[in-house]
């Protein structure tokens, strides 16, 4: 009888093992996760361990664009590094710049991230 019990315990054990390493969290972001690396010169997406799109960078002028916001469109500010200004873009969710820029809103100023709930843009400075 001890056996059998045992026998069962072990199994069901193993079972509840096997369970959860089936259902392990995947690694990285679910959804698409938008990145800037100005001074590259590039924008990201990826997704889990993957990288789904890359594409450069409109403006590419002192350190690139960097702050980014990502509502139906994704939003980059341009930046203010050593004197040199440079202007801000917008991408489809795709990385199509969309033929629209935004001057940087204060001159000498420094962003270094952003968000949005769908309107205004927000900013960390």
């Amino acid at each position: 009888m001890f056996r059998k019990r045992f026998a069962l315990l072990l199994t069901l054990a193993a079972m509840v093992v096997l369970r959860s390493e089936a259902e392990a969290p995947p690694i990285g972001p679910r959804s698409p996760y938008y990145l800037t690396a100005g001074e590259q010169g590039k924008n990201w997406i990826v997704q889990g361990q993957t990288v789904i799109a890359t594409w450069p960078q409109k403006h590419q002028q002192g350190v690139g664009e960097y702050a980014i916001a990502v509502s139906d469109t994704m939003r980059t500010l341009g930046s203010f590094y050593l004197g040199v200004t440079s202007m801000g873009s917008e991408y489809s969710l795709g990385g199509t710049f969309t033929g629209v820029s935004y001057p940087y809103p204060v001159a000498k100023a420094a962003f270094w991230d952003g968000t949005t709930t769908g309107s205004p843009i927000l900013t960390s400075a």
